[in-house]
């Protein structure tokens, strides 16, 4: 076994080779000194390891330590990683959050060793125990001469399984599948969703004496962010209306991870489908509608409150875009206006807009400048809802019946956000059926006609994206049926939200060139319509 190690820091340098060196004293570790820049780190490992096979590299990720560059620390180790294709790789970081957002670190990292947990450990028996959990979860077991992890578990690899086994380490779907199931078999485990704000969803299925089984689990690495999270319904109970029987927890008791490296709660025993599984292999038949039409009418009766009873809120309330926002989207801008311009140059640009560069420039300035125009905004209409309708979050179990999970962001938000989350994430996320494809290029213009079409009225069938036109006409009957002064604020809302989500669908990794295209494209155009561009 042999590490090589970067880092800049002293204090941090003998803290883990010390540890390193008790908890594996026959291996190899190099080298004997800090790097003060990525460039010498990266010299000496063409140098030193030109040899080495099966290496383990653990990184420190901002060097030097006062610039905090974490983006520049995963892309030098997505360099190391191409020319070492064999090797392991952990990062060492105080950041970790940011690490696991840049795009390449899914690929190339294994694990992370937080350099604030090791800071919080009171003794060097318990920085080592952690250390040791970290690498030896990260790396596959015989790398320690384990050999005694359950063969009948399985995983269905996603950016959203990544992610949790990037925060809790590569083999704890397993450990974690054993210890709820340990009598299951032909277990399969899954992230349905990529996680937010350090919680993640994870489903785990399986047969046991015959029958179908199926648990849904909600994992945190901090206590707290569950605790919070069962108690949401609770406070908004009165509040919900129908949605407060389509959400309900199981086991509603944080347990901790046997690593001890975060918590779960069982959420939910639901045997079906999602309704993103749902839409996908049925398309517009009548048992999606009928799994459709259950949230989606409850939704909209939810909407159709008494007058007077909206409580009011500025926009910015819940419209704000974080920093992290802000960045992945701007750094999305040259692979945007690369793509656009090939489908420019392709004659399968929408001809009502400028080019792809004057349309990029447009909405990234938007975006820079979104927070203070959202924050002069008009008050918007607040109600209590789910906050994260996507399809994923909904479940459908025996014979129609609809439960939502993952209610983290249970709140009051303005009017009509549920359903414009799930019109917007069905259309990213449903590919067009009538080719069993992916969005391609000349569908661009086509997919724009009907997307958040709340103004007019139009039949759901014989669009590109039924599900979508179906949410959307729910909310404009709920607009119909208010007074006419509440009108412009509720559509106002619901576009707005719409192009708070699309902003960030611009980033998504996991996503087709061309759907991140028609989120720029949308995003131009409803920035246009709120006023936050001009032609």
């Amino acid at each position: 076994m042999e590490f090589f190690v970067v880092e800049d820091e002293p204090v941090d340098f003998a803290t883990l080779t010390t540890a390193l060196k008790v908890l594996y004293p026959k291996a190899v570790i190099s080298p004997s000194n800090t790097f003060s820049t990525w460039n010498d780190a990266f010299d000496a490992i063409q140098k030193q390891t030109k040899d080495a096979k099966d290496l383990i590299f653990i990184l420190d990720l901002a060097i030097p330590s006062t610039r905090n560059a974490v983006a520049e620390g995963v892309q030098y180790a997505s360099s190391i990683k191409r020319i070492r294709p064999t090797s392991s790789f952990i990062a060492y970081t105080t950041y970790p959050e940011r690490a696991e957002l840049e795009p390449h670190y899914p690929q190339v990292f294994s694990g992370v060793i937080d350099k604030g947990e090791v800071t919080s450990c009171f003794t060097q028996e318990k920085e080592r125990t952690y250390i040791r959990s970290v690498l030896e979860d990260a790396l596959d077991a015989e790398w320690f001469g384990h050999q005694n992890r359950r063969q009948n578990i399985s995983r269905t690899d996603s950016i959203g399984l990544r992610m949790f086994e990037s925060a809790f380490g590569k083999n704890t779907c397993y450990d974690l599948a054993g210890e709820i199931a340990p009598d299951w078999e032909t277990i399969e485990v899954s992230a349905p969703s990529q996680g937010h704000s350090g919680t993640f969803v994870i489903s785990v299925k399986g047969v046991k004496e015959g029958c179908q089984q199926a648990l849904i689990l909600k994992c945190a690495r901090d206590k707290s962010a569950l605790e919070d999270e069962l108690r949401a319904p609770g406070k908004f109970f009165s509040e919900l209306g129908g949605l407060a029987k389509l959400i309900h927890f199981m086991d509603p008791q944080p347990t901790r991870f046997s690593n001890g490296r975060g918590y779960y709660y069982r959420q939910a025993a639901i045997t079906g489908a999602n309704l993103l599984e749902i839409l996908y292999e049925n398309h517009w038949n009548s048992h999606a509608r009928t799994c459709l039409a259950a949230i989606v009418s409850c939704e909209e009766e939810h909407c159709k409150q008494p007058e007077g009873t909206y409580a009011k809120a500025p926009a910015i309330t819940k419209f704000e875009l974080s920093d992290t926002d802000t960045q992945r989207a701007l750094s999305s801008r040259l692979f945007l206006e690369t793509i656009g311009d090939h489908i420019l140059s392709v004659s399968h640009w929408p001809t009502d807009l400028p080019d792809p560069r004057q349309v990029s420039d447009s909405v990234m300035g938007m975006v820079t400048a979104w927070n203070s125009k959202v924050r002069e905004d008009q008050f918007l209409f607040h109600l209590a809802q789910h906050g994260d309708l996507h399809p994923a979050n909904i479940m459908v179990a025996h014979q129609e019946r609809v439960q939502l999970i993952d209610p983290a962001r249970l709140d009051r938000w303005p009017v009509g956000y549920d359903l414009s989350r799930l019109a917007t994430m069905i259309h990213v996320r449903i590919p067009y059926h009538d080719k069993c494809l992916d969005w391609v290029e000349n569908d661009i213009r086509k997919w724009d006609e009907t997307f958040c079409c709340i103004d007019r009225e139009i039949s759901p069938d014989n669009v590109p994206c039924p599900p979508a036109v179906y949410c959307d006409q729910a909310f404009r009957r709920v607009i119909l049926s208010r007074p006419v002064t509440d009108r412009s604020i509720l559509e106002r809302g619901y576009v707005m939200g719409t192009l708070w989500d699309l902003i960030k669908v611009m980033s998504y990794q996991d996503l087709s060139p061309f759907k991140r295209v028609w989120a720029l494209v949308n995003c131009w155009r409803l920035g246009l319509r709120l006023g936050f561009i001009t032609k």
